[in-house]
């Protein structure tokens, strides 16, 4: 018996045009512009909260560290 479902999702094919979108975003940006966008898309993802609060709480354990807004 064969219970093989057709694909509906390919991961791959997902990555690799997030991949695309992220160097024509990024190809002519120097360093310092490149450190500020993916600083940005940290902040604007789903999981910045979770991040920021993380980051935060290592901030109070060590003051030497820079606090994120």
């Amino acid at each position: 018996m064969n219970n093989t479902k057709e694909k509906t999702f390919d991961c791959l094919e997902f990555k690799y045009k997030a991949q695309e979108r992220i160097y024509n975003d990024i190809k002519n940006l120097s360093p310092e512009e490149e450190k500020a966008y993916f600083n940005r898309k940290v902040k604007e993802g789903s999981y910045w909260d979770i991040i920021g609060l993380i980051i935060n709480m290592e901030v109070d354990k060590h003051p030497d560290l820079i606090k994120v807004n």
